[in-house]
């Protein structure tokens, strides 16, 4: 569940960016979003149908191969907000409740 509300946070943080009025108040807060440019939109649509991925091997019973890969998404989506920052701690911590 929390890969799923992670997923969707980062997607939308990905779809805000083409707001013009998010993305300055995003640049202020996080600079290098300003250098992504429309690539962060991308970067957050495609991260969150990873995780979304990630859920379906999490339903399929490969949990360590789930975790394998939210990790390392989460840690990317950084580039962008991380889904408002919330998404990827959440995603960070439901790899990390999968491992164990």
């Amino acid at each position: 569940m929390l890969v799923c509300v992670a997923a969707v946070l980062i997607i939308i943080n990905g779809v805000a960016l083409v707001s013009a009025t998010f993305f300055t108040f995003w640049t202020f807060y996080l600079p290098w979003v300003g250098f992504l440019g429309p690539l962060g939109v991308i970067t957050g649509v495609m991260l969150g149908l990873v995780l979304l991925g990630a859920m379906v091997l999490i339903l399929l019973n490969f949990r360590v191969m789930a975790a394998f890969l939210i990790f390392p998404t989460a840690i990317v989506s950084l580039l962008i907000g991380g889904g408002f920052i919330i998404g990827a701690v959440l995603a960070v911590l439901a790899g990390i409740l999968l491992i164990l």
